[in-house]
């Protein structure tokens, strides 16, 4: 690899054509600490990765090349090879293009593509493409292949995914303008060969689904307001077909429901209203790609849901702050409706607001009978459906949250204050519900949050610049049951957190999280963050014990602080020259949900670790 790079620095230096523009960057990251595993047995954790990445501009000409190795990297496959590439030629009306395609059509609800390497996602497509655009109108084509790397439900590997699937993709989008109507007619057609999982083992046998899926969009713009509608229709066809297996405990028969043919649909629309300084938005989503029991839906992936191409658009806040995101609602694809309004605008000159409700659900809430004994259950049947709006029932797994900011800056702009609350909940796994004359028993998974996040910053006119963020959370997550007895009602929970005293463990109802960041820096020089986690209460079923003090931690600790859930680390940024960048991390990191685009991944745990980072430009 070390020679590959002095080749490529040597060529970029003296042997460049007249009229190539090249440019780039090398980043390096190595890191070494320690993990848990799914049985909490603590392994040593060592990452290696190298990127190189290159650009250049010929003429009509322009290319992008990343190498990557890696050995292995902090989340992924190791690599030794030329990750991405990319050639274009462009004309004044059109263009073509080979290598890795990423495109974006109807606000993702029929294609959507990005990589991100942070949460190890990437759905680009090998291939060729072809774009012309003249006058009122626009036509993209592009087919390509590409073997699609992605976790089950049963991976214990957080690190890297467990499943490929091989896709070949044929994608087209005719755009065309009528006024100030922009319409769009897209078609999407992927055949996919995927492995078959029987019990959480992913077998050898294969089979293969067909997807063909047709959308429109539309999109009207004015001075005061705007309005944008997708719709996109989904047809799937299996073969050899699967069997989906369900037993009813009631009379112990065994219904086989045959998995061939299915058909499914999305929409979404939005309308923006701008008011002066401030502006009203309005968007909706009804997904019903996929939409199955309780039982099925913990079985996912199926090929009849949405693909791993499609990323519609999510209706609900996606922040960043750290607490807000590690608790956000992950988006099902497959079977959700909802909307949100959001209302923004200026106060005055120093003082912004936003206001943000966001709402819903599955679109059905499902419900089975009991049989002669408790044990006995029916099989899952439709108890309601949604035609438009959100299903309140926590049968149907409905979420809210209720979001405000405002953003301040004072004293000639030098200080920048933003404070926010947020209020949300969601029910994310029914367990059972049964419904009969005289009898009902619903049992679901919750989580409950008050999140407030502040961050200051002041920036001094001497260039440097002192930042505080600090976020509080008190969450509620466990298991409620509520149950109807012949017309007397009795609900309880159980909660997922608890403190330990000595050999005793006592239930807590609510686990308290904070998370202070202080940093300090000098443009465009240096910076420095200090950054402390600390939770009030274990978690059951979740590695929240931070067992490896850090220097930094133990320092911690003499100054009588508790040290078991808490996590403590030091990043240090140094800007060497305007080509070169580095970067030293270390301490400890509790890890957790993050997403991105929609897009969701559970970040390991990194314990007493360091973090080596070094970018040059060229």
């Amino acid at each position: 690899m070390k020679y590959l790079i002095f080749l490529v620095l040597l060529f970029v230096q003296f042997i460049l054509p007249q009229g190539l523009s090249v440019s780039g960057n090398i980043d390096a990251k190595i890191g070494d600490g320690t993990q848990y595993n799914d049985t909490y047995e603590k392994l040593d954790f060592e990452y290696t990765e190298l990127l190189l990445n290159l650009n250049a501009e010929w003429k009509n000409i322009s290319a992008w090349l990343q190498y990557e190795y890696s050995n292995p990297p902090e989340y992924g496959r190791s690599l030794n090879t030329v990750r991405r590439f990319l050639i274009n030629y462009d004309s004044d009306s059109w263009s073509i293009e080979a290598g890795d395609i990423y495109r974006s059509w109807d606000r993702g609800l029929i294609l959507s593509q990005f990589e991100d390497q942070q949460i190890n996602f990437d759905n680009s497509v090998r291939g060729v493409g072809l774009l012309l655009n003249k006058n009122n109108l626009e036509i993209d084509i592009f087919a390509g292949s590409r073997k699609q790397y992605q976790s089950t439900p049963f991976n214990t590997d957080l690190r890297k995914h467990d499943e490929s699937v091989n896709n070949r993709l044929f994608a087209g989008r005719v755009g065309y303008s009528i006024g100030i109507l922009q319409n769009g007619l897209s078609l999407l057609m992927v055949d996919s060969d995927f492995h078959l999982i029987s019990r959480g083992t992913i077998s050898e046998d294969q089979s293969n689904s067909k997807n063909i899926l047709i959308g429109y969009s539309a999109e009207v713009n004015s001075d005061t307001w705007d309005l944008a509608f997708d719709a996109v229709f989904k047809k799937v066809k299996i073969d050899p077909e699967l069997y989906f297996l369900e037993t009813n405990t009631t009379d112990f028969s065994i219904d086989s429901i045959t998995r061939e043919e299915h058909q499914g649909y999305g929409i979404y629309g939005i309308i923006n209203k701008y008011l002066g300084n401030w502006s009203l938005t309005i968007d909706y989503k009804k997904y019903n790609f996929a939409v199955m029991d309780p039982t099925m839906r913990i079985s996912y992936p199926y090929p009849e849901g949405a693909l791993i191409y499609q990323n519609p658009p999510l209706t609900f806040l996606e922040h960043s702050s750290t607490l807000l995101n590690r608790n956000i609602h992950q988006m099902d694809r497959n079977d959700e409706v909802g909307y949100q309004i959001t209302l923004s605008g200026a106060l005055n000159q120093n003082a912004n607001v936003l206001l943000n409700y966001n709402s819903g659900s599955s679109n059905t809430e499902w419900s089975r009978t009991i049989g002669e004994y408790a044990w006995q259950r029916g099989n899952w049947t439709k108890d309601q459906s949604s035609v438009l709006m959100p299903i309140r029932t926590p049968g149907a797994n409905p979420y809210s949250e209720i979001y405000g900011e405002i953003v301040s800056y004072l004293f000639d702009d030098k200080l920048s204050v933003r404070l926010g609350i947020s209020k949300a909940s969601q029910s994310l796994l029914v367990l059972e519900n049964i419904k009969t004359v005289s009898y009902d028993s619903l049992s679901y998974e919750f989580v409950d949050a008050l999140t407030l996040p502040l961050d200051l910053s002041y920036s001094f006119s001497n260039g440097y610049s002192l930042e505080m963020k600090y976020q509080w959370q008190q969450l509620k997550k466990g298991i409620r049951s509520e149950v109807k007895n012949q017309g007397i009602q009795n609900d309880f929970e159980t909660s997922f957190f608890y403190e330990r005293i000595d050999d005793i463990t006592n239930s807590k109802k609510y686990q308290n999280i904070s998370i202070l960041q202080l940093g300090i820096q000098k443009s465009p020089v240096w910076g420095i963050n200090f950054a402390v986690e600390w939770d009030k209460y274990y978690e059951f079923g979740v590695n929240s014990e931070n067992i490896d003090l850090n220097p930094i931690e133990e320092l911690w600790k003499s100054f009588g602080f508790e040290t078991d859930l808490t996590w403590l680390s030091i990043d240090l940024l140094l800007y060497i020259s305007s080509k070169y960048r580095f970067n030293l991390f270390y301490g400890s990191e509790k890890g957790g949900l993050q997403c991105r685009n929609g897009v969701c991944k559970i970040i390991q745990p990194f314990n007493d670790g360091l973090r080596v980072g070094f970018t040059t430009y060229f």
